[in-house]
């Protein structure tokens, strides 16, 4: 029986594993395990000392890099104490700041090398390394009785980083974050001889999900890497046997392959039984080139609003070229439909953030695809917007945003309108003068009425 609270997790969880190492962290490039019995027990111990600091309710910001104590926090605050608000450690003082007031946030918890960043923010701050591990161990002698929460509250904060729109922030319940857990079942099979590496950032929703809440429910290993660029000596000492990614990781990945299966399996550590492809569609023949290499990459979808998934495929029934089949705890149609049958894919059900839901009662994803008579969800891209020039031209922000985000310098871009001209907002990990370039190369190619005449660039610590 698949867990539905974050609390029923913790107790189930320390009952059937608890003596069973399951959280390693890599330290002086060596995987350290704790007990899931030590990590539900840590978890327990810092939900009473925060509660003891008057923190039952409130709201807390994690801002570091993944780690155990990234882990024990977000459980802790959660499933027993109050609100959790994970962001992203590419994020800088103005960021923070913006959303502060906004959020009321009582502490930030950090990773230390981070606290530069913090500077001029007025926020009470926590070492996640030190602080937390200190809290943790005063909290074993509080005798406090902790509580599951209402099922109905909101206990989690995610903000998005899509491709085309900046940040927003999407409440979810614990309600949300446990609807979709039964349905993953019935089409991911984990068991407790599973091995993930949580390599993406903990800070998204996908992840949280994906690679740290649902693999644990089922008994399965984490394994916490300290730095992507360690990801081939990783692989060796992990052994993972499920893998999630990103387009962008597996395209890299693609680079570095052998000549030989032999060899390829060899180098992602001869155990891996699948990877998880998500966030953006990965290209169906790098899929079937990794396929034909021994490697099946199945692929996921899903936004924030609905608590990270919305389909998958399944290891034994995949269908190459869509996104999986719609979980069987959610409700899919199509609307405005073409003559081709294609439409904005709209969802429903207990997953879905309450602020995402539409009079209809859907969640409207602004993506166009359609659902085959098997249940298996195809997308075919994105819903047009529409920028209305003066000189009644009109032009599709969507194309130009599809066009820049081809060239591997540019990670996020949004296009709009400025003083009747067009405008784009562009994140790299480039310098804006070779941003700048770039976009004065692709103007050339453009309508005149078409070209960006205003840009701006923010810099990011893209993974590599």
């Amino acid at each position: 029986m698949v867990a539905k609270s974050f609390d029923e997790m913790i107790r189930t969880g320390h009952a059937k594993f608890k003596d069973i190492a399951g959280i390693y962290e890599k330290t002086n490039s060596r995987y350290a395990g704790k007990t899931f019995g030590e990590f539900y027990g840590d978890v327990r111990s810092l939900s009473k000392k925060l509660i003891n600091m008057g923190l039952q309710g409130k709201r807390v910001m994690l801002y570091g890099r993944n780690s155990y104590n990234w882990m024990v926090t977000f459980l802790a605050m959660s499933a027993y104490v109050g609100v959790v608000v994970p962001i992203d450690k590419a994020w800088r003082s103005n960021d923070i700041k913006n959303v502060l007031s906004d959020l009321n946030i009582e502490y930030i918890f950090h990773s230390g090398e981070l606290e530069k960043n913090l500077e001029g923010v007025n926020a009470p701050k926590i070492n996640l390394e030190i602080g937390v591990t200190e809290l943790i161990v005063q909290g074993r002698t509080l005798d406090i009785e902790l509580k599951a929460q209402n099922p109905e509250r909101v206990c989690v904060v995610f903000f998005t980083s899509g491709t085309t729109s900046a940040p927003k922030k999407v409440e979810l319940t614990e309600k949300n974050c446990f609807a979709n857990a039964g349905a993953m079942a019935e089409l991911v099979s984990v068991s407790m001889d599973d091995r993930y590496m949580v390599s993406l950032p903990l800070s998204h929703s996908a992840t949280v999900f994906g690679s740290f809440v649902y693999p644990i429910i089922m008994g399965a290993s984490l394994y916490i890497p300290n730095d992507f660029k360690e990801l081939a000596e990783d692989f060796k000492l992990i052994r993972p046997t499920v893998f999630h990614g990103v387009p962008r990781v597996f395209e890299r990945l693609w680079e570095f392959v052998p000549d030989s299966v032999s060899s390829f399996r060899e180098s992602i550590g001869g155990a891996m039984r699948f990877a998880y492809s998500g966030s953006a569609k990965l290209d169906d023949t790098l899929i079937k080139s990794f396929n034909d290499m021994g490697l099946v990459i199945l692929q996921a979808y899903g936004l924030t609003e609905s608590s990270a998934i919305i389909s998958c495929d399944s290891i034994d029934n995949y269908r190459l070229g869509s996104l999986g089949k719609v979980l069987s705890n959610q409700v899919c149609k199509t609307i405005d439909r073409d003559e081709n049958g294609v439409g904005e894919i709209c969802v429903k059900g207990d997953n879905i953030a309450e602020c995402a839901i539409s009079d209809d009662g859907y969640l409207h994803t602004g993506d166009l695809g359609y659902v085959d008579e098997d249940g298996y969800l195809f997308m075919t891209g994105r819903k047009k917007r529409l920028i209305k020039l003066s000189n009644a031209k009109n032009v599709y922000p969507g194309e130009l945003e599809e066009a820049l985000i081809r060239n591997n310098k540019i990670i996020r871009v949004r296009v709009y309108e400025k003083n009747n001209l067009i405008a784009a907002e562009i994140v790299s990990d480039s310098s804006p003068e070779t941003v700048h370039e770039l976009v004065k190369t692709f103007n050339e190619t453009l309508p005149y009425y078409m070209q960006i005449r205003y840009v701006t660039v923010s810099s990011i610590h893209k993974l590599t």
